[in-house]
């Protein structure tokens, strides 16, 4: 793991994990370095089977426009690893891409992407993956940016067992102070069911774009991806979940750069075959109202890994925390993400879950955006055990004071999941809650989420319960923040193994 460095414009980290086929492949990346017009990063590493890798890494010098680099690792013992990674930035209407692809047991997976300039109002990039082995995993990211009124997107893929998934994509558009995108679902061949969600967001010096969801082949492929950047004090983020065909790989990425009073962070996390590999890496910095935390974790193999991060950024108009909690023992594995960004008429989070040992994968995802009258929230979840996804979106319009929503339950094939989901926004001095609730396959799955974000005088606070297959996880965040007259809180609690867990948030 290597720290991140952060001045004016760039930040520098190295944040690494990647599984495969019973060998265990560490992936290192590197961020990029930025200057007025440029950017460089690109670090691949990968090891297995006791032997070492050998990492080779180009950088990348980025004039205005335009930028481009590839590295390359290969590794030993028979068993070749070769990434090649291709990271473009590029100023005023620009674009900005990173494709990483790591792979295993003696064949070579290649993925190699490319992203594409974008003039004032378009943007388009392909990415490209070979596949190998018969145990593949193809990403297809586009990444597309525009200025004012129009749209950001990012479109992801994953496969497996030999088999090619179709991604089919839905661009979005925006007018001043919304967007709403999602991306269709294409199934193939019997075995592979992609979910890909759009969200796209973007105001004057920002987009986010969120991408999420894939189930396959009895087994769970999860990919969950936030690509966050923002033009002069901007940020980026990444999260990115993979799981597949038996060999679970689960790789949530979380990287923040903003300018100013800034922070950096990066969350990864990868598990499979059998063999669970968890390294979370927060790195955080904050001048004047906010704080630092760093909070590891990394597990595998049938032990039991809890890891509760909390990271929290506050400038003048918004706050960022980061919860995260992981358990497993070959039953349970739960992470919960929550990023919060917020400017002053907006805010967003996500809370992310995901739980397994071949039954349940939970993923509930929350992206708020507010403008004076409205706010919107997706709610993402997604149980399986070979049997049920469910995806939830609530849209939310609020006039002055308040607002109610209510997301959609889905149930099927004898195994119920229920996903309840209540969002209230307030203007002025107001509060924001959402709860979701998931139960399925005669075990009872509950997320309880409450997000209470006031602007002026305000509070934050968060709560997440998550119950499942008679074994029972439940994380408890709370964050207060006020000013003037003010209090600030934090309560973490997670309980496990038929354990109650009592919640109470003041």
């Amino acid at each position: 793991m290597l720290w991140v460095y952060q001045s004016a414009h760039y930040a520098v980290g190295i944040s690494v994990c990647s599984l495969c086929c019973g060998y265990i492949s560490l992936l290192t990346m590197l961020w990029l370095y930025q200057s007025a017009h440029y950017a460089v990063g690109i670090s691949v590493c990968s090891l297995c089977c006791g032997y070492i890798s050998l990492l080779t890494m180009l950088w990348v010098y980025q004039s205005a426009h335009y930028a481009v680099g590839i590295s390359v690792c290969s590794l030993c013992c028979g068993y070749i690893s070769l990434l090649t990674m291709l990271w473009v930035y590029q100023s005023a209407h620009y674009a900005v891409g990173i494709s990483v692809c790591s792979l295993c047991c003696g064949y070579i997976s290649l993925l190699t992407m490319l992203w594409l300039y974008q003039s004032a109002h378009y943007a388009v990039g392909i990415s490209v993956c070979s596949l190998c082995c018969g145990y593949i995993s193809l990403l297809t990211m586009l990444w597309v940016y525009q200025s004012a009124h129009y749209a950001v997107g990012i479109s992801v893929c994953s496969l497996c067992c030999g088999y090619i998934s179709l991604l089919t994509m839905l661009w979005l558009y925006q007018s001043a102070h919304y967007a709403v995108g999602i991306s269709v679902c294409s199934l193939c061949c019997g075995y592979i069911s992609l979910l890909t969600m759009l969200w796209v967001h973007q105001s004057a010096h920002y987009a986010v774009v969120i991408s999420v969801c894939s189930l396959c082949c009895g087994y769970i492929s999860l990919l969950t991806m936030l690509w966050v950047y923002q033009s002069a004090h901007y940020a980026v983020g990444i999260s990115v979940c993979s799981l597949c065909c038996g060999y679970i790989s689960l790789l949530p990425m979380l990287w923040v750069y903003q300018s100013a009073h800034y922070a950096v962070g990066i969350l990864v996390c990868s598990l499979c075959c059998g063999y669970i590999i968890l390294l979370t890496m927060l790195w955080v910095y904050q001048s004047a109202h906010y704080a630092v935390v760093i909070s590891v974790c990394s597990l595998c193999c049938g032990y039991i890994s809890l890891l509760t991060m909390l990271w929290l950024y506050q400038s003048a108009h918004y706050a960022v925390g980061i919860s995260v909690c992981s358990l497993c023992c070959g039953y349970i594995s739960l992470l919960t993400m929550l990023w919060v960004y917020q400017s002053a008429p907006y805010a967003v989070g996500i809370s992310v879950c995901s739980l397994c040992c071949g039954h349940i994968s939970l993923l509930t995802m929350l992206w708020v955006y507010q403008s004076a009258h409205y706010a919107v929230v997706i709610s993402v979840c997604s149980l399986c055990c070979g049997y049920i996804s469910l995806l939830t979106m609530l849209w939310v319009y609020q006039s002055a004071h308040y607002a109610v929503g209510i997301s959609v339950c889905s149930l099927c094939c004898g195994y119920i999941s229920l996903l309840t989901m209540l969002w209230v926004y307030q203007s002025a001095h107001y509060a924001v809650g959402i709860s979701v609730c998931s139960l399925c396959c005669g075990y009872i799955s509950l997320l309880t989420m409450l997000w209470v974000y006031q602007s002026a005088h305000y509070a934050v606070g968060i709560s997440v319960c998550s119950l499942c297959c008679g074994y029972i996880s439940l994380l408890t965040m709370l964050w207060v923040y006020q000013s003037a007259h003010y209090a600030v809180g934090i309560s973490v609690c997670s309980l496990c193994f038929e354990s109650v867990s009592l919640l109470t948030i003041l």
